[in-house]
């Protein structure tokens, strides 16, 4: 993950980039899982399983913290577009704003890598 932060601040510049870690516990995690990969990943058919199998590490220092198993969707939003505010980015007047959020796909209590461009 490390180096995803690191390739998200280096191809923005300063200011431009800011990482969102997208908490949840791993309870929740199981429960949301659509696949049943956290299933199948404890009945040990899935080897190196963050979370289960695989150490997981939280990010060291997000700029922003949305905890989606204690908030709705919309205040998870509304949060991450808050704290863009507080930045000075008023991304509703952006000409074609592109907000992305990555996510490592074994391990959805990642942190999402927000990346605005214009």
């Amino acid at each position: 993950m490390e180096d995803n932060v690191n390739h998200g601040t280096a191809l923005n510049a300063p200011g431009r980039f800011f990482e969102v870690y997208c908490k949840c516990s791993l309870t929740t995690c199981e429960q949301r899982d659509p696949k049943g990969l956290y299933r199948r990943a404890r009945k040990g058919e899935v080897q190196g399983f963050t979370g289960v199998s695989a150490p997981y590490g939280e990010p060291e220092d997000p700029e922003i913290v949305v905890e989606t198993d204690e908030h709705s969707l919309e205040d998870c939003v509304s949060n991450v577009l808050g704290y863009l505010e507080k930045q000075g980015i008023d991304y509703a007047a952006l000409p074609t704003p592109e907000i992305v959020a990555s996510y490592n796909t074994c391990d959805r209590r990642k942190a999402a890598l927000l990346h605005i461009t214009c």
